[in-house]
């Protein structure tokens, strides 16, 4: 099967978006051997709002969290209510639906997660208080297509984003915060999970998204773009393209290659628009516009056309079963081979 930089080209080539083109057909024929750094590690505790930037992060089935075990990515989401609860079922509430929750900020002192919010103070969460629940089970639509079980908080962080809600004049009453329940279960999108049996909690489609520094043109900040793992030092797009990738990370206290996995692009939505300082989302309809016009759309059509940027990763099962694999800041990663592409990714 060709490579997959081959369908990329050719796609860009008709579509006339010839920079990129360029791009790849800069990056060198055998892409194995490329290095860069991991430059920042994120993750987000409440889906929707601030990150929280961490030195460490140790590998799950689920995805990322601390390296202390504390804290995972994605651990709560804010559900929408819907107009009859009976045999109804939640919708997610993100900053789609109220952009001021970017400035719900975490930050994590080794006991406590804090969220701080303009105008409501602080937020103390145990972590112990974000693992799955039992309860009255509900439903949610984490995204389109995608139904889990849930619990509804009904506590105080619950109590906190009603209260900050109300602050910034928006309805406090049409959303709860969520939890996993006990019987919680979510693979990984077979276009993400790479083959392995992943898991992952309220993401969208994948388990960790990665990007490259030098693959923004100043179209939005890395901030912006939320991912989990920012790269610098790769020649620009290489993400794109990649089928793996090696991490000079930590397994059992020892320097070792940890393998990354390659999924597809992430199709990107306007939270990228908001301005995670502000709060306000951008009227010029920067950075989707520039990355429609300038990137490719995925391969195998299922994603109409939307913009894309960074890639969703995953890591192999036999990394996550022990939960002694620990990737770093500052540590050194390898890039691998180039991914095909066969009859379900039709140009």
């Amino acid at each position: 099967m060709p490579p997959i930089r081959e369908a990329y080209i050719a796609q860009c080539e008709q579509d006339g978006k010839l920079p990129y083109a360029k791009h790849l057909h800069a990056i060198p024929k055998h892409t194995e051997g490329l290095r860069g750094l991991i430059a920042s590690l994120c993750i987000y505790p409440g889906k929707a709002l601030g990150g929280l930037s961490i030195p460490s992060a140790r590998i799950t089935k689920d995805g990322l969290e601390t390296e202390d075990g504390l804290l995972r990515d994605r651990s709560f989401m804010l559900g929408q209510i819907p107009p009859v609860m009976h045999n109804a079922m939640f919708t997610r509430f993100s900053q789609r639906n109220q952009a001021k929750l970017a400035l719900m900020q975490p930050h994590f002192d080794g006991r406590k997660l804090i969220y701080e919010a303009p105008g409501v103070g602080k937020l103390e969460i145990d972590p112990e208080q974000l693992q799955p629940q039992n309860g009255d089970v509900t439903t949610v639509e984490v995204i389109p297509n995608t139904v889990v079980y849930a619990v509804r908080e009904c506590g105080p962080i619950n109590a906190y984003v009603k209260n900050y809600l109300k602050s910034i004049g928006d309805d406090p009453d049409k959303v709860e915060v969520l939890l996993p329940s006990i019987s919680y279960l979510r693979h990984v999108e077979d276009r993400h999970s790479c083959g392995e049996r992943a898991d992952t909690l309220f993401t969208d489609g994948g388990q960790q998204l990665l990007a490259s520094y030098s693959s923004l043109t100043g179209e939005a900040s890395m901030k912006a773009v939320r991912p989990n793992i920012g790269v610098r030092g790769w020649i620009a797009f290489l993400e794109d393209i990649l089928k793996d990738a090696q991490i000079k990370g930590k397994v059992h206290g020892t320097r070792w290659p940890i393998r990354m996995l390659f999924g597809d692009l992430s199709v990107r939505c306007a939270v990228t628009m908001i301005n995670p300082e502000t709060g306000i989302m951008r009227t010029d309809g920067e950075p989707l516009k520039t990355w429609k016009n300038v990137r490719p759309f995925r391969v195998d059509g299922t994603a109409n056309g939307k913009p894309t940027f960074g890639v969703n990763t995953v890591f192999p099962e036999e990394m996550t079963t022990d939960k002694a694999a620990v990737i770093s800041v500052d540590d050194e990663i390898i890039a691998g081979s180039e991914k095909t592409f066969g009859p379900r990714e039709v140009l």
